[in-house]
């Protein structure tokens, strides 16, 4: 999950760009981890796995620095992994 409302570079195109692309709303994470506890699943999340983040030509230069990116790659950019719980 990439786009969350926590995510300080996406959340400001979200908003820039939402009415005209009809996005969908953005999601606390914790918000989107309880709906699927509540739902009786099991929660996990992990950074996203990434080796390199192109300086150039990656379609983000105008919005933030590569640090930026970097950040956003390594630290906002989620996979969430949620497992039904066995009833018993």
């Amino acid at each position: 999950m990439g786009v969350h409302a926590a995510s300080p570079l996406m959340s400001g195109w979200h908003a820039a760009n939402a009415e005209q692309l009809e996005l969908p709303p953005l999601y606390e994470i914790d918000d989107v981890i309880s709906a699927f506890q509540s739902g009786g699943f099991e929660a996990a999340a992990s950074r996203l796995a990434m080796r390199f983040v192109p300086a150039k030509g990656h379609g983000h230069a105008d919005r933030g620095t590569l640090l930026d990116w970097l950040a956003y790659y390594y630290d906002q950019k989620l996979l969430l992994r949620f497992s039904r719980v066995p009833e018993g």
